[in-house]
């Protein structure tokens, strides 16, 4: 489960690098291929996320799924705040700003309901 944690991670980083750079170049296929590819990262995380963790190997809100996710809501408020600024190098992404805004509170949704259902599980 760690292992595609971090997979997805790098993903989400890579495609984010992508993203940005993309819009300093305003090279149109690089943002998009960046921005699926964080969202690629951002939906195996959250999906991943729920996998079973054994009780010998948790610790509630200090271990590594925990770490990464809230890895991945820096990286998606990041990614809104470069589809909000790319909006007058591309009109489109006034779209992707307007979608992605959701983004983040879902990845923290996911992050908070994680740690609460485990910790409720193993208590």
């Amino acid at each position: 489960m760690v292992q595609i944690l971090v997979i997805a991670t790098v993903w989400s980083v890579l495609g984010l690098l992508l993203v940005w750079q993309g819009y300093r170049q305003k090279a149109r296929p690089v943002y998009y291929f960046g921005f699926w590819l964080v969202i690629l990262g951002l939906a195996t995380a959250c999906l991943r996320g729920f996998s079973f963790v054994p009780i010998e190997s948790f610790t509630p809100v200090a271990n590594l799924r925990a770490a990464l996710l809230a890895l991945h809501v820096a990286v998606a408020l990041i990614l809104v705040w470069l589809a909000r600024e790319s909006r007058g190098v591309f009109g489109w992404a006034g779209d992707l700003a307007d979608v992605s805004r959701y983004i983040p509170a879902l990845v923290l949704l996911v992050l908070c309901s994680i740690e609460t259902w485990t910790c409720s599980a193993f208590s």
